[in-house]
């Protein structure tokens, strides 16, 4: 069987996208691999390679050392670091077992999605609600450091070994920030990671709040019932919030797309050969429902399929940071019973026909992260974004939630919002009042409904006001 994937950069774990250990299969059949037997001339090329594992088996001194299946796969990890991939790897048995385990939504370790970016050991983004986000992991960082262990010459495999333990065991590390001169300390203890995919509220004014942590088997069909729920309770817009999203399933991403798109592409992929195959909804739930799309730097792979077909789609806008930019699958082959490699087999194109692979996609309202507000004065904030409270218009481009929200403005709406948020905080809202940045879409998406609710009434009372007193002029 070959499973394809997608996931965050691995650095998805070598650009990897991992979640420590955490790798994506997505059940999408990519066609067979192998469909022909290797010209003769292949066949020879491999002779040297079955001369030296004759040398080491007959004459290497340490013959514990000589294990047939060991050379194998040091042999095939070899071949696959001559490609120079970072997303293509080896899983040995260990490796691919946790693999298949930790697709249904549970593994153990720190909470990160890891892989390796500029030859760096980077934080893709922290699980919410684990022990790496709760430390206040960033999206950004860099692992330089593991027990004292400079990083500098490990392998990615190699770090997420070292990173990886037993519930309950400590673990203390060092990454690199952005705008800091030394390195920061962090010890932090193992935890079995269950991660909640689907998270959702009501907020004030009928604004209901989705969030998706991650891409799994379960998420498109949670999804649905949490829309389902926040409709019945009255519901007349949603914010998507996918920010901190290493993505997942391709499949997961394509059906969370029908929910919102009653027609138009989703996705295309294109293989070796050069063939897109495209993925098109015909989903009826919920086309109409106004609603913005929330993502940051730590939004990848899936969770950018989802936001490129949103707003591609003309379905949504899009608030936050500039995406994380990983635009390929990888299909994952058994190679045996036990063990499997992983590599990249195609591209994918979002609506619009970009390839956003190391680009990533750009907002049409930048919302900075609230960690850097916060550590920012009032006035570097008005600098660095151009308006209070971080909020910047990216592309000028006039784009509408089903309805004139461009241009709305801050008022008291967000004020009333985190109240209200605080108040809930006993009941383990999700809608935190410290989040500045879904604070104002929030805001905005609130001063959408107010205007339309203005239009139509409006509307409803110039239909219904005699024919004397109606404006004929033309």
């Amino acid at each position: 069987m070959i499973s394809s994937y997608i996931g965050i950069e691995s650095g998805n774990r070598t650009n990897v996208i991992f979640l420590l250990l955490l790798a994506f299969l997505v059940s999408v059949m990519v066609g067979p691999v192998f469909s022909g037997r290797l010209p003769i001339n292949d066949y020879r090329s491999l002779e040297p390679l079955r001369k030296v594992m004759t040398i080491i088996q007959k004459d290497y001194v340490d013959s514990q050392a000589s294990d047939t299946r060991e050379l194998v796969f040091g042999a095939i990890r070899g071949m696959l670091k001559t490609l120079d991939d970072p997303y293509t790897r080896f899983l040995d048995p260990e490796t691919y077992r946790e693999m298949k385990i930790e697709t249904n939504g549970a593994f153990g370790g720190l909470g990160i999605v890891i892989g390796v970016r500029d030859g760096q050991l980077t934080i893709i983004s922290p699980i919410s609600g684990t022990p790496a986000d709760r430390a206040g992991i960033r999206p950004g960082d860099r692992i330089v450091a593991v027990e004292g262990e400079n990083l500098k010459d490990v392998s990615l495999q190699d770090a997420i070994k070292l990173l990886k333990g037993p519930e309950g065991t400590t673990i203390s590390f060092q990454v690199a920030r952005e705008g800091k001169r030394d390195p920061i300390p962090f010890t932090l203890t193992r935890e079995v990671i269950k991660i909640q995919s689907v998270a959702h509220e009501m907020a004030p004014n009928k604004v209901g709040y989705l969030r998706i942590s991650q891409f799994i088997e379960t998420t498109a069909s949670d999804v649905e019932k949490s829309l389902e729920q926040l409709v019945t309770a009255g519901a007349k817009a949603i914010v998507l919030d996918l920010r901190n999203n290493p993505g997942g399933l391709l499949e997961a991403a394509v059906r969370v797309s029908e929910l919102f798109l009653s027609s138009g592409t989703v996705v295309s992929v294109q293989a070796r050969d050069g063939r897109k195959v495209e993925y098109t909804s015909s989903g009826t739930r919920f086309p109409s429902l106004p609603m913005m799309v929330m993502v940051n730097r730590g939004s990848a792979s899936a969770s950018e399929i989802v936001a490129g077909a949103l707003r591609d789609n003309g379905r949504a806008m899009l608030a936050g940071e500039k995406t994380y930019g990983k635009g390929c699958v990888q299909s994952v082959i058994p190679i045996d019973d036990e063990a499997a490699v992983a590599i990249t087999t195609a591209w994918y194109f979002t609506p619009a026909g970009d390839c956003i692979h190391d680009r990533g996609i750009l907002p049409d309202l930048t919302l900075l992260d609230d960690q850097v507000l916060a550590e920012s004065t009032a006035n570097e904030k008005e600098q660095i974004s151009g308006q209070p409270g971080g909020l910047k218009d990216e592309t000028g481009s006039g784009r509408r939630l089903n309805g004139p929200v461009g241009g709305a403005k801050a008022g008291t709406a967000a004020g009333a919002i985190a109240d209200s948020a605080d108040k809930d905080s006993a009941a383990h809202s999700i809608i935190s009042r410290s989040d500045i940045s879904l604070q104002r879409v929030l805001e905005m998406m609130n001063a959408h409904l107010l205007l339309s609710s203005s239009e139509k009434t409006g509307r409803r009372k110039f239909a219904e006001a005699p024919a004397s007193n109606r404006d004929e002029s033309r």
